[in-house]
């Protein structure tokens, strides 16, 4: 479970990076643009909580 655990949280701050880096990359953002990367900062948020959830229950 460790591993999993693991390999989850470094997918999840490799998310996280994509995501920053998204927001700086395009420089003409169109409003599609900007609907894409609100999704995608609410799956960032998301992921969040569900790592925190994780982490509870690995200390379980």
């Amino acid at each position: 479970m460790e591993n999993r655990f693991e390999k989850i949280v470094k997918d999840i701050f490799s998310f996280t990076q994509f995501v920053s880096e998204a927001e700086n990359e395009i420089p003409n953002q169109s409003s599609r643009y900007d609907d894409c990367w609100w999704e995608l900062e609410i799956l960032n948020a998301s992921a969040f909580e569900l790592v925190k959830k994780l982490n509870q229950s690995k200390q379980e």
